[in-house]
């Protein structure tokens, strides 16, 4: 009986390292293909092509409403034991970098976690009408998002940001005017379905600065009357510093 046990255990090893070594040798071009011809078109905001490598280590091109950039991935097959799929992957473009570790569970839920970069140029959609200029780049630390492949958007967001200061130009009635603002500070947060990114000064923690995305990528950016006082600028009014002063919001990707 002992030596039954033993010979189906065997089995049972030999059969797992034959099927996952099958799944991860598996063209990735092929997974493609499959899931295209399972999801129709209309419902794929998040693509994958130019598709090279296998389902365990592969590269893309990801083309997602506003992005597109370079995307690779490494399986972590060993996590298929304890009913997830980790991955380490990596996303950059010209504006945005992501390194991150993804791990898929059974439930739908994809979770992201790790660090990057953005380049604050992704804002110009939001601030070129306005005629606001900002340069530089955000570091993101800590990052943590749980996302829902079937709504698409996210059950969970949490993030630390940073920005070392630099030059920033606004409009003054028909001139332009510039400033450097102090290093700023940032928290990510779901409130709801909304995704929101808090902009504080880095020495005192006030807040500057809120942009709420939502599920449909429409972002909305309010500064606060505190934001005047960092910029050196002269308010007619009496408007408490938390108050509200400028509104802008605009659809993401357009």
């Amino acid at each position: 009986m002992k030596r039954v046990f033993k010979g189906l255990a065997a089995f049972i090893v030999v059969a797992l390292v034959f099927i996952i070594s099958l799944m991860v040798s598996m063209p990735a071009a092929f997974v493609m293909q499959q899931v295209e011809g399972i999801v129709p078109q209309a419902a794929q905001t998040v693509k994958l092509q130019n598709v090279t490598g296998t389902v365990w280590h592969g590269q893309a091109t990801l083309v997602a409403p506003g992005v597109t950039g370079a995307f690779s991935w490494q399986l972590q097959p060993l996590g298929l034991f304890r009913g997830a799929l980790p991955l380490d992957v990596t996303y950059r473009d010209a504006a945005l970098s992501l390194a991150l570790t993804a791990e898929a569970g059974l439930g739908g839920e994809v979770a992201l976690m790790g660090s990057g970069w953005a380049d604050l140029k992704m804002l110009e959609p939001l601030l070129k009408p306005n005629r606001i200029e900002v340069g530089g780049r955000v570091d993101v630390k800590a990052l943590n998002l749980v996302a829902d492949l079937e709504s698409q958007w996210l059950h969970a967001a949490s993030g630390q940001l940073s920005w070392p200061g630099g030059a920033v130009s606004y409009p003054m009635g028909v001139d332009m005017q510039s400033t450097t603002l102090p290093p700023l500070s940032g928290t990510l947060a779901l409130e709801g379905d909304v995704l929101h990114v808090s902009i504080n000064q880095a020495d005192t923690r006030q807040n500057l600065i809120d942009v709420r995305v939502d599920k449909t990528l429409l972002a909305r950016v309010e500064a606060r009357r505190r934001l005047v006082d960092v910029l050196g600028l002269p308010f007619n009014g009496k408007a408490a510093e938390d108050a509200v002063i400028f509104k802008v919001q605009q659809r993401l990707g357009q």
